[in-house]
């Protein structure tokens, strides 16, 4: 399939209308889950001193905050400004500073500033192929020599054995429905989304690029990390064969 503008490859406004997403992910994004990610964060990519971390596709906030309470200086980055805000009144709350941006993550733009990059919870391959790959440049340059970049991320390969033309979400009678598709010449998965919430129906689509392990291995080397370590769970285990989710350290 041909996209004559990259920027219509994933809509935004709809897939992450913070009223929708938070109510129907609310179940999956727990105080565990956060906590077995934070655990992961301080011991594989090493945070122990206070540094610099940049949280790219940051969110509601729920890792930059967190961090932030562990003493680091953090800037959290996302491109919707509803999200931003979430962020940062949960900032005030908890007495912390973060400095989050409104900036979409194709421009950003610092050099050398940042002794950890964190992208989680899928936040890539939202763009087309050009695209795409400059985020991971942007994310590089980004790093000071010998800073790490920690990437969350679906394991293509055990995604696609798993996947199923429909899924759906259910939460007090309200559901998120959607038909997904594979497209294997482009490694693009296609959904076609409709929310059922409180008597009103919404329907879109977005698609996303699914990367396997040797993808980014030969991505990574080409932007210039030195080494790429590879992890199938946020417990620490490596990746292998039966890996659904594919979680990356690599230094700069």
């Amino acid at each position: 399939m041909l996209v004559k503008d990259e920027r219509d490859l994933f809509d935004f406004s709809n897939a992450f209308d913070p009223e929708h997403y938070l109510y129907f992910y609310e179940s999956i994004l727990t105080l565990e889950r956060l906590r077995n990610e934070l655990n992961f964060l301080i011991q594989y990519t090493h945070l122990d001193r206070p540094m610099k971390i940049l949280d790219v596709a940051c969110g509601y906030g729920r890792h930059a905050n967190e961090l932030s309470k562990l003493g680091h200086s953090v800037t959290g980055l996302d491109a919707l400004s509803e999200f931003l805000e979430i962020a940062m009144a949960d900032a005030i709350k908890a007495g912390v500073e973060v400095d989050y941006i409104q900036c979409d993550m194709r421009e950003l733009n610092y050099t050398e500033k940042f002794d950890r990059v964190f992208v989680l919870f899928n936040a890539i391959g939202y763009f087309g192929e050009h695209e795409n790959e400059q985020v991971f440049y942007n994310v590089y340059n980004a790093l000071k020599p010998g800073g790490i970049l920690c990437l969350d991320s679906y394991n293509r390969d055990l995604f696609l054995m798993h996947s199923k033309p429909f899924s759906v979400l259910e939460r007090e009678g309200n559901f998120m429905i959607d038909q997904n598709r594979f497209d294997t010449l482009t490694g693009r998965g296609w959904t076609r989304r409709t929310i059922m919430k409180d008597r009103e129906i919404k329907t879109f689509e977005y698609s996303i690029r699914f990367y396997n392990p040797t993808e980014i291995i030969r991505l990574f080397e080409r932007i210039g990390f030195h080494s790429c370590d590879f992890y199938g769970d946020w417990d620490g285990s490596k990746l292998d064969s039966s890996s659904k989710k594919m979680i990356i350290v690599a230094k700069k």
